[in-house]
């Protein structure tokens, strides 16, 4: 084979390469500080490459700048500080290499003066030799930047060829010093300045490329002043998407750069001349009304540009009349970005998510949205994986603008939505998810964005799979429902909190439930569902009222998972008045087992917590509620063959367990004496289940009960949980185990359960005289089942571990 065409089919393959895992990998060992030493340098062109894996990453800061300039392992010649929040004191570590290009970025360093001090800026960054050898300047951004920068750069950076000042507020007599002092110049952008007239650049006689997208020329011969740049190559002349091609903004405010090429074309092509711009390879006229022309004189307008420049490869017309026609020159290799075509489409949004184009690359997404909307099935695999990977990149780097993310989270809704997302990666799948918290992040009260955003995410393939970001995923949505009370993004993102909180680490959900405001906010959306689920059920608004009921389920077993084994979420739910509102949806859904059971749940929580002192739970009427929750057809089944009536019975128990185990609190001293031997009787009807209705993340409360309790019932329900999922433990592991090893046998001997429960199996007890003789019968089932377990100690092998693990709630 060929080398150059095995090159481009390298290029091209699906495959990583080798030398990107590299550059990832040592990239991310820096961002983590763990970057083990060596004793050979990198060259520049892989120093490079880490360095702006880091920066994509919006990881440089003052310790990986430091590990990577400081360094004599690395060889920088290339340096770009967009994006990044990095420090005055951190501009010198970049002096320590030898730059042959740098990027300011748009970081205020000395705010007191209103100005980047381009000049300090420069002298700090730059050694004598970055300063002698630098070819290339990069000083866009959005910030004021000093005005007399040109005359720095003409004396201190000798070698310049290449400089770019685009979207800064510089205007005409800036571009003067430039025009005077920089004659060696072969690259200039002057996109989105306030400059309005570009006669002073006619002496640049070197230039090659001029960009000059977005400029608004008021005055001067801008075809004249063209006319003396022979070399340009690229020529970028586009402007920002008119929505009604053919009445141009503003038009006798400008001159109109297309028409004046266009006559020199004409001119050129009826004499048999050469026209100025002979070298001319690409040119950029998007967005442009292309001066009122209609379709067919628009296409005749671009053929004689493109029949009068014979070197002419490329031309951009996107948002143009002739977006969406198909343009083709016989005889001529043309490349031309419109969106007549999926192909087409794809390469203009390659081409703008490369460059500071937001209003093309949202006009491109909107094609490609259309495109996913009625011809999903068009799409080859190649194509698709190619459309979300650019969507992605387009959105990464498009994050400041709004149409950017708004049109972009609908693709992916596309792209992700049902069965559709089987069809993506993983790491596809991952990247999706971040880029739409991204926008969810950045545009909190955007509800027409929250909605796509949410809508992507809340798939159920998705919400399973592993390598998911859970705990960022459950953040985002819990702020999200702060801010945005629209009725659907709210019921979206309960759900999703609902679904991902029991796949955190316990060290993420403790760390997430520290933040009491969440419950709070919750626990004020089951009171505010509570009401509308009566009222439109009492005024027969049956649609609104699904819509409430699914809401509060939603509700409730978010709470259920962020008050599981959290002191301080549970002690913020007690502190909304919770419990109050717990207790009057227990009646008001004394017909709905299954609200009452995630109630239950919730409850079942806070009566684990010892120090909470739950003597409001002990009230005579709130436990003539709980004992009236015991009572259930135990045997059968619902329409998914589960046993909704034992579950509802289950955790009623188990709130009576701990409040008996309190001992505390109680108003009357037969009710609790009625709890405790209803619990004895209950706990033996409850049936053989074939499949675990349950999952925990410790045994901690159980142990608790076994230890202090007095009550027979008590710990009757207390073995009789553990019995259960240890009996169910090959199919239900334990999803959230610290140690790693996910199973409960293990958990069980960690928990200090195995010696108390063994001496109760011999029937002694510490705590009770008279041992119930059912208590010692279930306390022997579990002995049985630890000392059959033979591999007790042994951890899984990583083919029996299961993809999907059953949730507690």
């Amino acid at each position: 084979m060929d080398q150059n065409v095995a090159a481009a089919a390298c290029s091209t393959s699906p495959i990583p390469r080798l030398s990107r895992l590299a550059t990832d990998r040592i990239a991310e060992l820096i961002e983590n500080d763990s970057l083990p030493e060596f004793d050979h340098q990198l060259v520049a062109s892989c120093s490079n490459d880490i360095f702006e894996v880091l920066r994509r990453k919006k990881r440089l800061n003052h310790r990986t700048l430091q590990t990577m300039c400081r360094s004599s392992n690395f060889q920088i010649n290339k340096i770009d500080l967009m994006g990044n929040k990095v420090e005055l004191e951190d501009l010198e570590l970049c002096s320590n290499q030898n730059l042959v290009s740098f990027r300011l970025g748009d970081i205020d360093y000395f705010p007191n003066t209103n100005k980047i001090q381009v000049a300090d800026v420069l002298d700090l960054a730059l050694n004598k030799t970055s300063r002698q050898q630098l070819r290339h300047l990069d000083l866009s951004g959005k910030l004021r930047i000093t005005s007399n920068w040109p005359l720095y750069v003409a004396k201190k950076l000798p070698q310049l060829e290449s400089l770019a000042f685009a979207n800064r507020s510089t205007a005409n007599d800036t571009l003067a010093l430039i025009g005077t002092n920089l004659k060696s110049l072969r690259f200039l952008d002057i996109s989105s300045t306030c400059v309005t007239d570009i006669s002073c650049i006619a002496s640049l006689k070197q230039l090659e490329v001029l960009i000059m997208y977005n400029l608004n020329i008021l005055k001067g011969d801008v075809t004249e002043t063209l006319s003396n740049l022979t070399k340009l190559r690229v020529l970028d002349i586009s402007r920002k998407v008119n929505t009604d091609f053919l009445q141009e903004t503003s038009q006798d405010a400008h001159l109109d750069l297309a028409l004046g090429i266009y006559n020199r074309s004409v001119e050129a092509i009826e004499s048999g001349t050469s026209t100025p711009w002979a070298e001319l390879r690409a040119i950029d006229m998007s967005g442009l009304s292309i001066v009122q022309f209609g379709t067919d004189r628009a296409l005749a307008f671009v053929e004689k540009i493109v029949e009068a420049h014979p070197k002419l490869e490329q031309i951009s017309l996107l948002a143009t009349p002739l977006d969406s026609s198909l343009i083709e020159i016989p005889n001529r290799n043309l490349q031309v970005i419109n969106t007549v075509s999926r192909k087409s489409i794809l390469h203009a949004l390659e081409y703008y998510a490369s460059l500071d184009r937001p209003a093309f690359i949202t006009h491109t997404l909107h094609s490609v949205y259309y495109q996913l909307q009625s011809g999903y099935d068009k799409f080859s695999q190649e194509e698709l994986k190619e459309c979300l990977r650019l969507v992605c990149i387009s959105m990464q780097q498009g994050l400041a603008t709004l149409p950017v993310q708004i049109a972009g989270s609908a693709c992916l809704y596309h792209l992700c939505k049902m069965k559709r997302i089987k069809r993506l990666s993983v790491k596809e799948v991952i990247n999706c998810i971040e880029r739409s918290l991204d926008a969810a992040e950045q545009y909190r009260t955007m509800t027409q964005l929250q909605k796509n955003v949410w809508l992507t995410i809340c798939n159920d393939y998705l919400l399973h799979l592993e390598g998911i970001d859970f705990y960022r995923t459950c953040k985002v949505a819990l702020d999200t429902m702060l801010l945005n009370r629209d009725a659907s993004v709210e019921r979206m993102t309960i759900a999703i909190v609902s679904i991902v909180t029991p796949k955190m680490r316990p060290s993420e959900a403790k760390t997430l439930t520290t933040d009491t405001k969440y419950v709070s906010h919750l626990v004020k959306i089951m009171r505010d569902y509570l009401e509308a689920y009566t009222r439109d059920y009492r005024h027969g608004h049956e649609r609104d009222n699904d819509n409430a009921l699914y809401t509060l389920k939603f509700t409730l077993s978010a709470l259920w998972n962020l008050t599981d084994e959290c002191a301080e979420t549970c002690k913020a739910f007690l502190e909304a008045d919770g419990i109050e509102t717990a207790f009057k949806i227990l009646k008001a859904f004394d017909y709905h087992g299954n609200v009452q059971t995630k109630v239950l749940g919730i409850l079942n929580n806070l009566a684990e917590v010892e120090e909470l002192h739950m003597g409001q739970l002990c009230k005579y009427e709130y436990i003539s509620v709980l004992i009236s929750c015991l009572d259930g057809l135990f045997n059968e089944v619902d329409s998914k063959g589960r046993y909704r009536e034992v579950e509802r019975s289950y955790f009623a128990a188990g709130i009576l367990a701990n409040l008996l185990t309190n001992g505390n609190g109680w108003e009357c001293e037969k009710q609790r004496e009625d709890a405790c031997e209803k619990l004895l009787e209950l706990i033996e009807q409850y049936p053989s289940l074939p499949s675990a209705m349950v999952s925990y993340k410790s045994f901690i409360p159980f142990r608790r009960i076994v230890q202090e309790s007095k009550s027979n019932g008590a710990i009757m329900w207390c073995l009789w949980g553990v019995h259960h999922v240890l009996q169910h433990r090959e199919k239900n592991n334990a999803p959230t185990y610290e140690k790693g090893d996910f199973r409960y046998i293990d958990m069980y001997m960690d928990s200090g359960l195995a010696p108390i429960v063994e001496e109760m199996a011999r029937g002694n007890s510490r705590h009770i005289h008279n041992i119930d003789i059912r208590v010692v019968h279930l306390a022997r089932d579990i002995v049985e089942i630890i000392s059959s377990d033979s591999v007790s100690s042994s951890p899984p092998s990583p083919a029996s571990s299961p993809i999907t693990l059953a949730s507690r709630h």
